[in-house]
């Protein structure tokens, strides 16, 4: 097993890439030529990603004053040493 690794691991890792890649867009193309669904389920869509985008933008502020915070503290941070 060890040798058959060593001899064709890249070209045999590169095929399984190729193959994958292929496969994604074929589900993709698939994906894209389907439908929008019903009046409903475009309303329950438009909900979701509402939600979501408020919710990445919550978690966007969080993360960023957790980093102000640190940057500051941090001993180390020559971001307000004076020269």
């Amino acid at each position: 097993m060890e040798t058959f690794l060593l001899q064709y691991g890249i070209p045999t890792a590169l095929v399984f890439g190729a193959v994958a890649i292929i496969t994604a867009i074929i589900l993709a193309v698939k994906v894209h030529s389907m439908g929008t669904g019903t009046d409903l389920m475009r309303e329950i869509a438009a909900a979701v990603q509402e939600g979501a985008k408020a919710y990445l933008s919550r978690q966007i502020k969080a993360i960023s004053s957790i980093a102000v915070v640190l940057l500051i503290s941090s001993p180390s941070s020559k971001a307000f040493r004076r020269p």
